[in-house]
């Protein structure tokens, strides 16, 4: 048999697809003969041909890969192959097929090692690494390696002395891939590594690094595949590199900033930089290492040239040089370090690069401060935003094309996340915007960058202005339907998009223009075979989807042709660009039509569960360049259908996967497919109604198993897809027509409150796990105590949210022991406020007398974060977050009065006015909650209220005043001198920024009045001007229900004062108050 399984082998790669297929029919056949087996063994042994040692090495390896095909194999069989396959492989000439032949050693080791059958696989390790010949050490050594990489659970009770090996192998002095198989050895065995292992694995890291230094000046790929160590010790096992934190950053500056190495091994380091600066930051602080850093990388951000600028034209999305690592570098330095701190080293070195003659030093400085702005964002707003953006009007001058096309992606970033305060400069910024936006249709020296990054500029600022578009409208619209006409495709992209992004500010007001730029999209929207055409045509549907959610009934007449449009294109493309529109297409008509959708949904879902399903995009880079063919071979293989599939084998059928695959590439626009695939479904659930429910319980199922998905960004979707559909079926068992829905959602609670309980522990993804506290939010908040009682009990909750404020969550890094002087990132700033969310339902949930022991336990937490020291968003939180718990916990919070009262007495005097506006809040809710623990405090509390007023300019803060003296009033009026205090606050009305307050002042008032009150009765002629204008605004169903009843009772008891008001306002207030005559 074996010289006919020769020739197969041989027909594989003769150049004739004709003979290949052929020789793959038979080599199928041949592989299902018994015989098989030892005519492989034949083969590696005796022949001649490299190539065929080399196929019956991986063919034989894939015959007993699985423990039970092993196990299947003749015992006299699987002694000859132990006896037989270290001499082939020591007398093996051909390095390829040496790889493989250590591969299919590895695979018989992994099966032999629990029983201990192959005791000369060790013997012949260690004389071959102990030998003289660096031949021999080298094949020891990647036997290891290659038993480490498959069978690293059936090593850990060896693990000892295969580290004295890997530490021999690292002294030496003579052959490099002797070291290189060292370094993978220990970097296979991480998984395996237990608490006894950690001290002789951490002696052995110095040497590591000198071996990594080696390989750096000797081989591009192994070096590459060496620093991959100290990436995957960051990311799994930190403990092992925190004494070793400052060299590794040390190492690791070096070697990125050396120029004379390839871009490659320089990335790679970045990489690692980024790994540990999300595990070790707050050690990286305390260190003082932020600075040099930073240094060092934005000294890589200004050595990019013209080469790196056309390199990143190709695709922004992957990072092709050292520059573009180093832009992530800073931006995860940006999201991970206290915005303080890492503003305040970033500015010193962005402020002398603006002036650098270097071009490519003023565009670093633009890149390093866009890329920082999301992580920095309040620090940046509130502290450097006009400097800043003085910059930015001067690189958007910039006689470099680069430094402009920075600028203006500066620009863009700031307008996503500076908001609302970089709106106020919008008289001055649009101007220079448009004026940017022309010269892209007249400037043909602009590069695609530039003017990408212009339109992105427009169209960020655009979208956040809202209403304060409304007097640009004129000057933007013509102009971006200009470029949809007649812009090249490109153009025509951005200019839709940027309607889009107008419209969704603009509201109501965008109507004017409607239908010229819905003939403009149908223009667009016709299908093609240019790639180019398909991406226009896919940003014309998102486009489409906006003005559906934007203009609501308006764009009504043309759901139903939007409907048929989407169900065409997913008939006619496998694009998943155009699936995941034609999806945001489905979900923004269903807030019109609602349960009219009925008859399409289950098309529309079954493409959307098959989007959930797939694993289109998926790409195995494999690690033999042979093994893609080879595998093939097996599939759909029958060789074990008969055979009983055992439990035990599970671990086995994923290596039979996986062994074979170097890594696992994911392409973004399939995993962008999913996310809006489970998005549009929850959505689809929620707008529905009972229309989805013959789709509920599949759709639920393949959410909730991409729970578990690799990519965060798709377990973060999953999140909000299962609580959103949970939601929906709760909401309709709540109906007696769907008496199945209980049951329905009854079991999803069951399922999802464990799991996300679990995940927001141990998941490492920041952005899932703030999606899992906004869920189980939301959850508790709609579903009150049936969710509750799914988790159990509200102690598990509080203990993860304490976790939360003491970074102790996994997703915040794997950190030492939070000190009261460490400072938070904005990032985990933001996380901790998700997590007070979550505490001030609990407090409405559970009420005063249950929650109070919760919140006894978190206020040292709490106060923690209001001392001076700490950063304005964590006071912001705390105070903030205290407020609305103690206004849920009503008169329990007599019991904190005494630990609270001088704390938020002296933070109304904090500098910072949001800080300040909700500390107003807090004194008031906790005045007018206290009871007499705070009674005797009323007048110092009033009197400071008074002085602050006198002298406050903030809106909100002011706001916050007047409510909180109103909740004071209606607690205790009869310790308010209220002739002196009424007047100071209806002079104040009505309010301007806190408008929720509206409610608390009005109710006061009404009250004040109900009981003629003399002041208020006094002060009638000017409230009643008051309640007139607030009618004009938009106010809250139940403070107009509270205001027209006062206005009639006015008309009763006090026609005059009415009537004079009637005569003397403007003709809008007067109807305003006439109306409430009409209304029941």
């Amino acid at each position: 048999m074996a010289e006919q399984l020769e020739q197969t082998l041989l027909n594989l790669l003769v150049p004739d697809n004709d003979v290949i297929q052929q020789a793959t029919v038979e080599l199928k056949r041949m592989l299902q003969d018994p015989a098989v087996i030892p005519a492989l063994c034949q083969l590696l042994s005796a022949s001649s041909k490299p190539e065929v040692r080399q196929y019956a090495s991986v063919l034989l390896r894939r015959k007993i890969l699985k423990a039970n095909q092993w196990g299947a194999v003749p015992a006299n069989i699987c002694q000859d192959i132990r006896q037989n396959i270290l001499q082939v492989l020591v007398k093996e000439p051909e390095k390829s097929v040496r790889k493989s032949l250590t591969q299919l050693i590895a695979s018989v080791g992994k099966h032999d090692l629990p029983s201990n059958r192959w005791p000369e696989l060790f013997q012949f390790v260690n004389l071959s690494i102990l030998n003289n010949d660096p031949a021999q050490r080298e094949i020891g050594m990647s036997i290891v390696s290659a038993l480490s990489a498959i069978a690293f659970e059936q090593l850990k009770p060896h693990m000892r002395p295969l580290l004295s090996l890997c530490s021999s192998a690292l002294d030496d002095q003579q052959n490099h891939f002797v070291l290189h198989y060292a370094v993978l050895t220990m970097t296979n065995l991480i998984p395996a590594i237990g608490t006894d292992h950690l001290k002789p694995y951490q002696a052995i890291i110095p040497k590591v690094m000198n071996a990594i230094k080696t390989l750096i000046s000797a081989d591009v790929e192994m070096a590459v595949e060496s620093l991959e160590l100290l990436d995957e010790l960051a990311s799994c096992e930190v403990t092992i590199l925190t004494p070793f934190v400052k060299q590794v950053i040390q190492f690791a500056l070096e070697v990125s900033g050396n120029k004379d190495l390839d871009n490659e091994i320089s990335m790679k380091a970045l990489s690692f930089l980024i790994t540990l600066t999300k595990q070790k930051k707050k050690a990286i602080v305390k260190m003082n290492l932020v600075q040099p850093i930073l240094a060092a990388v934005f000294s890589i951000l200004c050595d990019a040239t013209a080469e790196d600028e056309a390199d990143e034209d190709e695709d922004e999305e992957v990072a092709k040089t050292p520059s573009s690592v180093a832009a992530q570098v800073i931006d995860c330095m940006a999201l991970n370090f206290p915005p303080e701190k890492f503003v305040s080293s970033l500015m010193k070195l962005v402020e002398p690069a603006l002036s650098n003659p270097d071009q490519f030093h003023r565009r670093a400085a633009y890149l390093a401060i866009a890329v920082a702005s999301e992580g920095c964002a309040d620090c940046m707003r509130t502290k450097h935003l006009k400097k800043l953006l003085q910059s930015v009007y001067a690189g958007m001058a910039d006689p470099s094309a680069e430094v402009r096309g920075s600028a203006m992606f500066a620009l863009g970033q700031f307008s996503d996340y500076l908001q609302p305060d970089i709106s106020k400069f919008s008289s001055e910024l649009l101007p220079l915007l448009f004026a940017c936006l022309a010269k892209t249709s007249h400037d043909s020296g602009m590069s695609r960058k530039d003017i990408i990054r212009t339109y992105y500029a427009v169209e960020m600022f655009c979208e956040n202005l809202g209403r304060d578009i409304l007097p640009y409208l004129g000057q933007l619209m013509p102009f971006l339907m200009n470029a949809v006409r007649s812009a090249p495709t490109e153009g025509k992209e951005l200019a839709i998009s940027a309607i889009g992004a107008t419209a969704s500010a603009a509201l109501e007001d965008f109507l004017p223009y409607f239908n010229d730029v819905i003939e403009l999209l149908k223009t667009n929207l016709v299908p093609s075979e240019d790639d180019k055409l398909d991406k226009l045509r896919t940003q014309a549907v998102d486009t489409l989807g906006i003005l559906a959610r934007t203009l609501g009934e308006h764009f009504r007449p043309l759901a139903n042709d939007c409907l048929t449009l989407g169900l065409n294109l997913l008939n006619s493309t496998e694009d998943p660009d155009l699936k995941r529109s034609a999806y945001g297409l489905f979900s923004a008509i269903s807030t019109l039509l609602k349960q009219e959708m009925s008859p399409h949904l289950g098309t529309i879902v079954g493409y959307m569960l098959e989007s959930l399903r797939s694993v289109e995009g998926l790409k195995a880079n494999f690690k033999d360049s042979n093994m893609e063919h080879v595998l093939h071979l097996f599939d759909n293989s029958n060789e074990n259908e008969e055979e009983e599939i055992d439990i035990s084998d599970e671990k086995d059928d994923f290596h039979t996967d996986v062994s074979e695959i170097k890594s696992v590439e994911v392409e973004n626009s399939y995993s962008e497919e999913k996310e809006d695939a489970l998005s549009s479904l929850a959505e689809l659930a929620s707008n529905t109604g009972s229309a989805f429910l013959p789709f509920v319980d599949e759709v639920y199922k393949e959410a909730f198993d991409l729970l578990d998905y690799p990519l965060g960004d798709v377990r973060k979707e999953a999140v909000l897809a299962v609580g959103q559909i949970c939601l929906a079926v709760y909401t309709l068992a709540q109906d007696p027509c769907y008496p199945n829905c209980v049951t329905i959602a009854s079991n999803m609670m069951s399922a999802i409150a464990p799991h996300l309980m679990e995940m927001v522990k141990e998941d490492e993804n920041r952005e899932v796990v703030m999606a899992i506290l906004d869920t189980l939010n939301n959850l508790l908040k709609e579903i009150k105590l049936p969710f509750l009682q799914a988790i159990g009990s509200a102690t598990p909750i509080i203990a993860v949210v304490k976790d939360a404020f003491q970074e102790k969550l996994k997703c915040q890094g794997e950190e030492e022991e939070v000190s009261e002087d460490d400072e938070q990132a904005e990032s985990d700033s933001i996380l901790v406020e998700n997590g007070g969310d979550l505490l001030v339902t609990l407090a409405g949930l559970l009420g005063g007398e249950e929650f109070s022991p919760f919140f006894a336990g978190l206020l040292p937490d709490f106060l923690k974060k209001l001392k001076p020291s700490s950063s304005i968003p964590e006071r912001s939180f705390g105070i903030g977050t205290i407020a609305e718990i103690l206004d849920k916990i009503g008169n329990s919070t007599s019991r904190f009065v005494s630990p609270l009262y001088n704390v938020v007495m002296n933070i109304i005097l904090d500098e910072d006015e949001e800080v300040r506006s909700n500390a107003i809040y807090c004194i008031g809710v906790l005045a007018a909650n206290g009871g007499p623990a705070v009674l005797s405090h009323y007048s110092d509390i009033l009197k400071k209220l008074v002085e602050i007023l006198n002298r406050e300019t903030y809106r909100r803060a002011i706001d916050n005043i007047c409510a909180a003296v109103c909740r004071m009033i209606m607690a205790h009026s009869e310790a308010i001198p209220l002739d002196q205090v009424l007047p100071t606050v209806i002079q104040c009305l009505p309010l301007e920024e806190d408008k929720e307050e509206t409610i608390t002042v009005i109710q006061c008032l009404a009250v004040l009045y109900s009981n003629q009150q003399p002041t208020i009765i006094s002060l009638l002629p000017q409230l009643v001007i008051i309640l007139g204008q607030l009618l004009g605004t938009d106010i809250s169903a139940e403070v107009r229900t509270i205001i027209v009843n006062w206005v009639k009772d006015m008309s009763t008891k006090c026609p005059e004062i009415l009537n004079g008001a009637l005569s003397s306002s403007s003709e809008a207030i007067s109807n305003s108050l006439k109306m409430c005559f009409m209304e029941e």
